[in-house]
């Protein structure tokens, strides 16, 4: 749904919070820390500005998960490049379990 709503608010008059309802975390989709770790620097270099926040995640098949994105309204795009990969400096790991684990084993 980021993917969809984040366009319209882009080019829209003026800044404006969408909720988005659902999945956070779900097969066939990037994931909300997609969104926030990946995407968000790349769209940054772009000249894209845009919050989000997690209220609650979200995960298939019930779903459940609620975002607050916002957006600010933007003239147009910078062009990028990113064909120079750089040096791996860091690595992280995130992972979230739905539910309950048993850490007793």
């Amino acid at each position: 749904m980021m993917q969809v709503a984040l366009p319209c608010l882009l080019f829209g008059s003026k800044e404006t919070p969408v909720v988005l309802k659902g999945g956070t975390n779900v097969a066939f989709s990037p994931s909300v820390d997609y969104m926030l770790h990946v995407f968000r620097p790349i769209a940054k270099m772009m000249g894209i500005g845009f919050h989000l926040d997690i209220n609650r995640r979200g995960y298939f098949p019930s779903g459940g998960g609620e975002v607050l994105l916002k957006a600010r309204p933007v003239l147009g795009l910078n062009p990028i490049t990113l064909t120079d990969r750089g040096d791996i400096k860091t690595v992280y790991c995130r992972t979230f379990v739905s539910g309950s684990i048993n850490l007793s084993k």
